[in-house]
């Protein structure tokens, strides 16, 4: 038995048709909801997926083993909201684990579409991510941000693809830029990084657009791929420059409320 493992936050617009493309696979579908306030977990319930509330404040690896100990079936699979399994994808994961012998995790391949169209290019392709494990081997998700995964045995590549509809709209893309660039930042901040100075993020602009762009083969992907190398690059740099925030001593929130004292004696002179 299977049970499947959508980890979602005010994704009502995708969460459906996820779950839809789940019971291809299993009809035994959980929802962990990370604190939605739109119709994610009505519309999940509504497919007939178990909905379990997270606990707030929770990084990544934290939110992905909640479910853990809750299981009592044999594998796990995890997808999200923006990801779709295929028939093909499904009937093999049933091959698989009916196998006298399979592996303790499967990583599966992602073909990616970005704002409407799927990229041809190292960066999004093969792309494969761990996704299936069988729970008895399986220790856990590991790390902060980009989560590792613990367990014991030997791992294998499944053939079939996920299909990933993901960077919907540039709004969208700046919208998970901002919002991981904090994570980002504090991590690097916590980790004491080098100070930031203006030769670094100058070095940092060329290097990773370099790499975005040249590198891994972007340039083969048109409008989108020009599009998807500068957001790139732009999301490290957010991330730099919030992190630059972050080493400012005085703060600057302090630095502007010495400014304001400075004001407010003058003014009553």
């Amino acid at each position: 038995m299977i049970t499947a493992v959508i980890i979602a936050k005010n994704e009502e617009e995708l969460i459906g048709n996820a779950i839809k493309s789940l019971k291809l696979l299993t009809n035994d579908i959980v929802l962990l909801d990370d604190s939605s306030t739109d119709s994610t977990a009505k519309i999940s319930s509504s497919l007939g997926a178990q909905v379990i509330k997270l606990e707030k404040n929770l990084n990544f690896s934290q939110k992905r083993n909640a479910i853990l100990n809750k299981l009592k079936t044999e594998w796990i699979f995890y997808l999200d909201a923006d990801e779709r399994i295929t028939k093909k994808l499904a009937e093999e994961i049933k091959s698989v684990i009916a196998s006298k012998n399979p592996s303790s995790a499967y990583w599966v391949n992602r073909k990616n579409y970005i704002l409407g169209k799927e990229l041809d290019s190292k960066t999004w392709y093969p792309d494969a991510q761990p996704r299936l494990f069988r729970l008895k081997k399986f220790k856990g998700w590991t790390g902060h941000i980009h989560e590792g995964v613990n367990f014991e045995g030997k791992k294998s590549n499944l053939k079939s693809n996920i299909v990933h509809l993901t960077h919907r709209s540039v709004a969208a893309m700046i919208e998970k830029t901002n919002s991981w660039s904090e994570i980002e930042a504090d991590n690097l901040f916590t980790l004491n990084h080098p100070k930031i100075t203006s030769v670094r993020l100058f070095k940092l602009f060329f290097t990773q657009f370099f790499k975005k762009y040249i590198s891994d083969e972007n340039y083969k992907n048109g409008i989108r791929g020009v599009i998807e190398s500068f957001m790139q690059v732009f999301s490290v740099m957010i991330t730099y420059f919030k992190l630059w925030e972050r080493q400012q001593t005085p703060s600057i929130k302090e630095q502007y409320n010495l400014i304001e004292d400075q004001l407010e004696k003058e003014a009553s002179k």
